[in-house]
């Protein structure tokens, strides 16, 4: 159970990086 509950955690982190990584693309753009 704590292992499926720390894999979700890290997609989580990932795909918010992930995120935070367009947005300052964006604002760099501009």
């Amino acid at each position: 159970m704590e292992e499926k509950i720390k894999e979700l955690v890290e997609i989580k982190q990932r795909s918010l990086a992930e995120e935070n990584q367009k947005t300052l693309e964006v604002l760099k753009d501009r």
